[in-house]
């Protein structure tokens, strides 16, 4: 049997190897000259693309689950992977800014209960068209977009 995509067709090209890898290297020129430790990103839209530039860029990965995810799964935390000094957050774009708060939480506050300084953010990092509207609703972190 050949593989057939089943899903609303919004990650097709996520789940498309060639598309997907092709796709995330064009995102590399954006940030390669921005000092950072660590991606970070929430659901498909981000964590997939967030994943696969920590592997070509040799960067840890940090990924912050949903709230439903954490009670409704076999995860228990809400963050899984790395805390370190510095972040780029990756997702698709920018709808509310609720996801990108939600990063902005969570890390803050798991960095806080680790006794470890405030994270840096250094950017935003958006794989969709970029949304000229939020420039300035994350504290001046500069949104990256594709």
């Amino acid at each position: 049997m050949e593989a057939q995509y089943v899903g609303s067709g919004y990650h097709t090209a996520l789940f498309n190897e060639f598309e997907s890898y092709s796709h995330i290297a064009q995102l590399e020129p954006f940030i390669k000259d921005i000092d950072f430790a660590c991606f970070v990103g929430r659901g498909l839209s981000g964590t997939i693309p967030a994943s696969i530039l920590a592997y070509r860029m040799n960067k840890k990965l940090l990924i912050v689950r949903k709230e439903a995810e954490k009670t409704a799964s076999h995860a228990y935390s809400l963050l899984e992977g790395w805390l370190v000094a510095s972040y780029i957050i990756v997702d698709d774009f920018i709808s509310q800014g609720d996801t990108m708060r939600a990063i902005l939480m969570h890390v803050t506050n798991a960095h806080q209960n680790a006794n470890l300084p405030p994270p840096i953010f250094k950017a935003i990092l958006l794989t969709k068209t970029e949304s000229s509207s939020f420039k300035d609703l994350f504290n001046d972190i500069p949104i990256i977009g594709a």
